[in-house]
């Protein structure tokens, strides 16, 4: 596992611990239920996001680069001419 694969992995965890510990923070510091709900709304997407990260590691931060580059189509046309060939 190299260095970069490792810091994407930590931050993953921590925004893991992040997304559990903001709904726990809303039960013990608001009494309300609406604001338990808003933090629970908060909390789980970031610990969504901190589990995938800390399961895939640098992959995820390269799926994004290549989602937003204008090369996100460059494999299905590889796939696309190799296809034609065979």
């Amino acid at each position: 596992m190299s260095a970069d694969e490792r810091r994407w992995r930590v931050a993953g965890i921590a925004a893991m611990a992040a997304g559990y510990a903001v709904p726990l923070a809303g039960y013990l510091f608001f009494p309300r239920a609406v604001e338990q709900v808003t933090t629970v709304l908060i909390g789980m997407p970031l610990a969504l996001a901190g589990s995938l990260l800390a399961v895939q590691g640098d992959r995820v931060a390269r799926i994004w680069r290549i989602e937003r580059s204008r090369h996100r189509d460059l494999v299905l046309a590889i796939r696309a001419r190799r296809g034609r060939r065979g």
